[in-house]
């Protein structure tokens, strides 16, 4: 995961070298995209099929859609350098914004060709730690009752 915040890596047979970006390239990019990248790596190391990565409707945006075997997963990201001030990235998860994510998982269902889907809401909270580190904490079916 933290080779995914800060670099790219390079696999020559079965020696596996990072690059590390520098500071420039790192500005050139978001924290949050990122963290999208990261996470939507993450989740194809799970196993996971991605078939959206920022899906945008009248709503807003949905960073990662899903497919966990026969469950469409809907996958909210949230990514920080510090909790100081603002908390755990998964405390930004207020009431609201959990009905807008449902509201855009019922737009994104009248775009999806299978029928009679059962659905889920993930969050990956991410807190970088350094460079070269990140905390990742993921939340299967965060808004479960």
């Amino acid at each position: 995961l933290s080779e995914l915040l800060r670099g790219r890596l390079t696999n020559l047979g079965k020696v596996t070298t990072m690059t590390t970006a520098t500071t420039q390239e790192k500005t050139k990019r978001p924290l949050s995209e990122r963290g999208v990248d990261a996470a939507e790596k993450f989740l194809e190391r799970k196993g996971l099929k991605i078939i959206a990565k920022n899906w945008t409707c009248d709503e807003g945006l949905i960073d990662l859609v899903c497919e966990d075997d026969d469950v469409l997963v809907f996958v909210e990201v949230k990514t920080r350098r510090s909790v100081e001030g603002v908390g755990f990235p998964e405390d930004a998860i207020s009431k609201s914004k959990r009905e807008r994510a449902e509201r855009m998982a019922a737009e994104f269902l009248k775009t999806y060709d299978k029928v009679d889907v059962q659905v889920r809401f993930d969050i990956i909270a991410i807190l970088t730690i350094s460079d070269d580190r990140a905390f990742l904490r993921y939340h299967i079916n965060a808004f479960g009752i």
